[in-house]
């Protein structure tokens, strides 16, 4: 497996606070660190002086600018996009810089158009784009918007920034017999269609309707955003769940924060076209129960199909009567989809290598640097 060690290779990235407010600094903490264990001269960079210097995960991120761009042969735009000014440099001093797009790009582009006067809306010009593989649907129309042809990149997931964020805390984040199966949280980001609360609150509802007895209390995290907005209110006073005081809207609190108050027993989930999601793998690793609409997890957790809300609620109440049964059960087949994700995968390792080999092939040879 050949490795370029003469090119340097940047990763547009933000710093460490809040790490489960937004899954793209994981993203970038696992490309990171995949490359530069491999071998790559690789740094997580930023122009942001909110950004540079400070660290992700324990890494410094570096300065980028007009000076700095110039030790960089490739950018990789992952949490944010270069400046034009910054990208002008790079590209006349025989740079490339690419998008690797793990979010859904295609359908939060729709929504920013629709429902948002401004946004961080990015109309890419880039020598390569790559975008995760739930997403390859959007492949074509993401090669008409970037104008050059869109690779599929692996998909990698490690429990590392999981258990730092509970290992000095002093509590058992597994599952076991100190946990609320009856205390559900529903943890959508509620920002675009793709991730919301709506049909959540649904197979809440409906199970709440069949045994007002089985659920404890629903903590709809992330849904604080949503109460002054007036149809939302409507739907939700709607509800008899709500009406009986056994759902509270919440901020956008962080797993490691739920699962040390004891409010995560069981996770609801669900998702439009964006069936991979670490909160699934997140409660894999922990053993603990979760509810989801993902095809990909389908043999794994409590699936239902689609916008199904009753067996979205048949699939709840089987997580909280029959989960202390099967967890260890689970628990094999739940770790073999996890190694399938790890960024120590030979698979994903030569995936990546093969994707920055492409590009290292097509715009640079060895003896340039």
């Amino acid at each position: 497996m050949k490795i370029s060690k003469h090119i340097k290779i940047g990763i547009t990235s933000h710093c460490g606070e809040n790490l489960f407010g937004n899954g793209l600094k994981s993203n970038v903490f696992f490309l990171y660190k995949l490359l530069k264990n491999v071998g790559y001269n690789v740094d997580m960079v930023s122009e942001s002086d909110q950004h540079y210097g400070k660290k992700l995960c324990g890494f410094e991120l570096k300065k980028l600018d007009a000076e700095t761009i110039s030790e960089y042969n490739i950018i990789i735009q992952c949490a944010n996009s270069l400046s034009f000014h910054v990208q002008k440099i790079l590209k006349d001093n025989g740079g490339i810089v690419g998008s690797c797009e793990y979010g859904n790009k295609i359908l939060i582009d729709m929504g920013t158009m629709l429902y948002k006067e401004e946004g961080n809306l990015t109309l890419p010009e880039v020598d390569f784009y790559w975008t995760s593989p739930h997403f390859e649907r959007t492949k074509n129309a993401l090669e008409t918007l970037s104008k050059c042809p869109v690779s599929i990149c692996p998909y990698i997931w490690s429990p590392e920034i999981l258990t730092l964020s509970y290992m000095a805390a002093g509590y058992n984040p597994h599952f076991g017999d100190h946990v609320n199966l009856g205390n559900v949280s529903i943890m959508e980001s509620n920002l675009y269609m793709v991730k919301m609360c709506f049909i959540p609150m649904l197979i809440t509802e409906e199970l709440h309707s069949r045994n007002p007895d089985l659920i404890n209390h629903v903590y709809n995290v992330g849904s604080s955003q949503l109460k002054d907005k007036k149809n939302f209110v409507r739907f939700a006073n709607k509800l008899s769940i709500v009406k009986d005081k056994k759902m509270t809207f919440e901020g956008r609190w962080a797993l490691n924060f739920l699962l040390e108050q004891n409010y995560a027993g069981t996770i609801v989930s669900h998702q439009w076209c964006n069936e991979l999601n670490y909160l699934q793998l997140e409660a894999m690793y922990l053993n603990r129960p979760f509810v989801h609409n993902s095809p990909t997890f389908k043999e794994h957790g409590y699936y239902f199909p689609d916008f199904d809300v009753h067996a979205g609620a048949d699939a709840l109440e089987e997580a909280i009567k029959e989960h202390p049964k099967r967890y260890l059960e689970d628990r094999k087949i739940n770790e073999e989809l996890m190694w399938k994700y790890s960024p120590n995968n030979s698979k994903n390792i030569e995936g990546y290598v093969e994707l920055i080999e492409e590009q290292v092939q097509k715009h640079f040879s060895e003896g340039e640097f």
